[in-house]
């Protein structure tokens, strides 16, 4: 299945970024990165995931809100188990870059020290574990 999709776009949705006032700090170990993901399929031909990275440290607080649109060769039958799969390793894995990113940039337009984030997405491992609920965006995976 994951053979037969391809990346169309990525459309972000919100960046955003707020300097904390205050003394600045070079200490970056406060920092807190919680992350959703969510899953939609639009029609039989479509599937759009959607993540929000949000990062806090001691110098400011940040957003990035994004969804990859994915185009599917093959027809298949969305359960639970594959929407989950193609979320946590396709979906989350393409956006991390991009929001990554977003932070980093918005960081710099600040002048505050930019997050260090991973380089590649750390959540992978953990998004299957948590717990699902609905939203009008498709199913959540929860903090990743």
């Amino acid at each position: 299945m994951i053979e037969s999709t391809e990346l169309r776009d990525v459309v972000f949705l919100e960046v955003a970024a707020k300097r904390e006032l205050g003394p600045e700090s070079e200490d970056r170990s406060s920092i807190t990165t919680p992350m959703m993901a969510w899953f939609r399929a639009d029609g039989d031909d479509t599937i759009e995931v959607r993540c929000r990275l949000q990062v806090a440290s001691d110098s400011a607080s940040f957003v990035a809100d994004a969804v990859a649109v994915f185009s599917v060769g093959d027809k298949c039958s969305w359960g639970e188990g594959l929407e989950r799969e193609f979320t946590d390793k396709v979906g989350v894995t393409v956006l991390y870059p991009y929001l990554r990113e977003a932070v980093h940039s918005s960081a710099m337009k600040l002048g505050v020290p930019a997050p260090l984030l991973s380089l590649i997405n750390p959540f992978i491992e953990s998004a299957a574990d948590l717990p699902r609920k609905n939203s009008p965006h498709g199913v959540v995976g929860g903090d990743i």
